[in-house]
């Protein structure tokens, strides 16, 4: 199922998204990952938030839409390390469609993250 971007103005995109839980899930963990994998290759995008889509959780989809296999879904994460080298890239987002800015990032990052049957790898 592909599922259409929200508006920009949306309340969805402006507050803090909220932990899936694997305990009680309010949506199936791997339909939901292949639902966004799907819509970000359908909105030629190289990431996707659940958030962009309407859903309040803290799950987004990240990589090469030519390469679908290897685009990795990433619920609940978390940065736990980065390293203090920054680099300056430009970055677009499909809530934002034709916006490109340049934002400094950490070079390198460690994230801790679930992944659609709830096992944390990091």
């Amino acid at each position: 199922m592909i599922y259409d971007l929200v508006d920009k103005e949306e309340s969805v995109l402006k507050s803090i998204s909220k932990q899936f839980d694997f305990q009680n899930p309010p949506i199936d963990p791997e339909e939901f990952a292949t639902n966004l994998k799907e819509s970000m290759i359908h909105h030629n995008g190289v990431g996707l938030s659940a958030c962009q889509v309407g859903f309040p959780w803290r799950v987004f989809v990240a990589g090469d839409p030519k390469d679908p296999d290897n685009i990795v879904t990433m619920f609940n994460p978390r940065i736990v390390d980065a390293s203090e080298q920054l680099v300056l890239m430009e970055e677009g987002c499909l809530s934002y469609p034709g916006l490109f800015i340049k934002v400094k990032r950490p070079e390198n990052i460690r994230i801790r993250y679930a992944k659609t049957d709830g096992d944390i790898v990091t």
